[in-house]
């Protein structure tokens, strides 16, 4: 396992993806660090993960996480009046008459969730996504590391 020695995944997608692959890697330990802060990342504890080598202890790897750019963008990106969800994209970000948030306030797992979410609560439009799914993107991204 050869790369950068400090690795920030975005996203649930490359979360998962990339411990997916590490289980493919026998020579390499991978200890979580839990911070003791009140609020969750992905369901659980924040944490930030240390990949060791097994056999000399040494450390290889620091890994930290993050939500996805679109948990913190506000307000919905329009183009011909048809939302623009942006790959990876969690959160609904339709904002009512009386500038409040949607009251869907959690992650949807995928984006088709969040698609049908903004058509049948919102009654919006959708731009068309790429043909293909955006799987490819993620492992590109992973490829990269």
């Amino acid at each position: 396992m050869s790369s950068s020695p400090i690795v920030l995944l975005v996203g649930k997608h490359c979360y998962k993806a990339f411990f997916q692959e590490l289980n493919n890697f026998f020579s390499i330990l991978l200890t979580m660090v839990k911070f003791k802060f009140k609020f969750s990342v992905f369901k659980a504890s924040p944490s930030f993960f240390v990949v060791y080598n097994k056999a000399t202890r040494e450390v290889k790897q620091l890994i930290l996480y993050t939500y996805h750019a679109s948990h913190f963008l506000y307000g919905l990106r329009l183009q011909n009046g048809k939302v623009i969800i942006i790959p990876g994209e969690a959160f609904c970000r339709h904002i009512g008459p009386m500038g409040m948030m949607c009251f869907k306030n959690t992650p949807y797992e995928k984006t088709g969730a969040l698609r049908k979410h903004y058509k049948e609560c919102h009654d919006l439009g959708i731009i068309s996504k790429e043909p293909g799914s955006h799987r490819a993107r993620y492992q590109n991204e992973l490829t990269c590391l």
